[in-house]
């Protein structure tokens, strides 16, 4: 099992990830998408050294490397397939999207409203993702009974926020936005 970080991106986390790690492995995620002219704001996905010092930090100090934990018996390049594929999603049937779900705060609401009917399109090849909550300061876990028997489809069709996810994620980000405005 392998174990990965999805990361924010921020200042300076390239010399935060050199610092405790000789050789960091990583790649941005908007890298060979339609996102890529936007390279300074993508997430990194970071493999775990075999010390596991990167996890380590992530869960000792989550603020300070905020994203994802995600642990998959399957290979990085189908993994990121995924993570990508995630990207871009169908926001009321007829809007289309980025959705930042790698911010614990979209993680939360988009993740745990998924039902056990689509658990397994929203997490493919995870087996546990996990992200630190910021409102009861927890980590929150959640697993994937299907990622062993997992298999990349060639064309996959966007994937739809549902209107549990619709409605978790605005209960969820509407006390951050000011002045009451629409998210």
């Amino acid at each position: 099992m392998s174990v990965w970080m999805l990361l924010e991106p921020k200042e300076q986390l390239l010399a935060e990830l050199f610092r405790h790690v000789d050789h960091p492995d990583f790649v941005p995620l908007f890298d060979s998408t339609e996102l890529a002219v936007y390279a300074e704001f993508s997430p990194l996905l970071v493999a775990d050294d075999s010390a596991q010092t990167l996890s380590q930090l992530v869960r000792q100090a989550p603020t300070d490397w905020p994203g994802l934990l995600i642990e998959s018996e399957h290979s990085r390049d189908a993994l990121l397939a995924h993570l990508r594929h995630l990207l871009i999603v169908r926001f009321e049937q007829t809007r289309r999207g980025m959705l930042h779900y790698w911010n614990p705060k979209v993680a939360g609401p988009i993740f745990s409203a998924c039902t056990h009917e689509n658990l397994a399109d929203w997490l493919g090849p995870i087996s546990r993702l996990q992200w630190h909550s910021t409102s009861d300061t927890n980590w929150q876990t959640l697993d994937n009974p299907t990622a062993a028997s997992w298999l990349p489809i060639a064309t996959k069709p966007l994937l739809s926020i549902s209107l549990e996810q619709s409605q978790a994620l605005e209960q969820t980000l509407s006390p951050l936005m000011p002045n009451g405005q629409e998210s």
